[in-house]
């Protein structure tokens, strides 16, 4: 599939951690690329359903309460919905769309408390026929094979983004709300009083799909560098779903590689990233591979404990490292000489390389390739880009090794 820009739904305030049925609750979300720098430009309609048969979602009219923040499906509320729509605000303009909803009972049977999830995607008359290769067109709907339930968009609303790429290159990643306790309906009060929004968390997940597997990741709704998905990483998460047959490994560092099945699997970031990486392990699944998650400051080896001793800090065995994966790591040039003086003696094994998925966000960040060649390392791309024929990413793909 030939892939050129990638938009997220995103949630600006994400559904509530539990409620009753028929209670209502506010969200807002956007569709924006990863950086949340630029929100798509163009009309379409999104479906949004729930992963359980007994549960549906209703629209109900906006509340009263003054905002700024644009609301959906005016005055009337919509008993069986499916779809909602998304506008751009007029001359470039920035926010979120304010949507009013409750959960109902899909049939006239109890529903029994339980916990489910809201899935928010792209609506089937926006899914477009799926690129194979240049000039090779699917004739149906296909959904991502890695990315689970993204879907390419349809021409007409790509067009209007008012950007250069074609239809076919724009795929809409969905997202999903944390797990959701339905609560058994409380009480009436005595006195009629306006109805208060459940509390909300403040997370959502993405979702791959590594074969049968389905992998959940949780991500941070506010903006930050850290703790949410980036373009890179899903296209190393496809990039290492296509070639999981060539690729040999024992000991990974970094996110992505389960579907390599390495004995183990190291994560690595900053300390305020420490608790959601421990929490996307505990997510997964997996009998076969090790998962652990460390900090790991840049720099060099006697520097990265910075006085702090505990067992949440790297301490592992480089020698023992065969594959390490960075991912969408150049935006800052500042920080590159600490990078590579981090990977001189992480890549101390001798088979060890490492796989780079890099999107470019500033021309400076290229003299990182020009250090590499310094150091007399080995840098060659691992997939096609650009205007290549076969090319698949508007990212680029590289090994490096010693």
């Amino acid at each position: 599939m030939v892939i050129q820009s990638l938009f997220y739904i995103r949630f600006f305030k994400p559904p509530p951690l539990k409620c009753a049925l028929y209670q209502p609750f506010n969200i807002v979300w956007t569709i924006e690329s990863d950086l949340g720098d630029r929100c798509f430009g163009g009309d379409l309609s999104l479906v949004c359903e729930t992963n359980n048969p007994d549960v549906k979602i209703r629209f109900l009219p906006p509340d009263k309460k003054p905002s700024k923040k644009r609301n959906h499906n005016g005055d009337t509320a919509v008993a069986d919905p499916t779809n909602l729509d998304y506008t751009p605000y007029p001359h470039g303009g920035y926010g979120g769309i304010v949507t009013r909803m409750a959960l109902v009972p899909s049939s006239s049977s109890n529903v029994d408390p339980t916990k489910i999830q809201l899935c928010f995607s792209l609506a089937p008359a926006f899914r477009s026929t799926t690129v194979i290769k240049k000039k090779q067109v699917s004739a149906d709907v296909i959904p991502h094979p890695v990315w689970h339930h993204a879907y390419p968009l349809v021409r007409s609303s790509a067009y209007k983004d008012g950007t250069s790429y074609s239809t076919d290159n724009v795929w809409i990643i969905p997202t999903w709300s944390m797990p959701l306790n339905i609560i058994p309906t409380p009480k009436r009060p005595s006195q009629q009083q306006p109805p208060k929004d459940p509390p909300g968390g403040q997370q959502a997940q993405r979702k791959i799909k590594l074969g049968s597997t389905v992998l959940s990741l949780c991500e941070d709704v506010e903006q930050s560098i850290a703790r949410h998905v980036w373009d890179c990483g899903l296209a190393m998460c496809d990039f290492l779903v296509e070639h999981r047959n060539q690729i040999k490994c024992n000991h990974v560092i970094e996110l992505a590689a389960l579907v390599l099945q390495p004995r183990t699997m190291t994560l690595t970031d900053l300390s305020d990233a420490l608790e959601i990486m421990q929490q996307n392990i505990d997510l997964v699944d997996s009998t076969t591979t090790d998962l652990q998650a460390k900090v790991l400051s840049w720099g060099p080896k006697d520097s990265i404990h910075g006085g702090n001793k505990d067992d949440t800090v790297w301490a592992g065995d480089e020698q023992l490292v065969d594959l390490i994966l960075l991912t969408d790591v150049l935006y800052n040039q500042g920080s590159h000489d600490l990078l590579l003086e981090t990977l001189e003696w992480l890549m101390k094994g001798r088979n060890c390389k490492v796989l780079l998925a890099y999107k470019e966000r500033n021309t400076d960040e290229r003299v990182f390739f020009s250090k590499i060649k310094d150091r007399h390392w080995q840098c060659v791309e691992a997939a096609p880009t650009g205007d290549h024929p076969d090319s698949k990413y508007p990212f680029e793909m590289y090994w490096i090794q010693k």
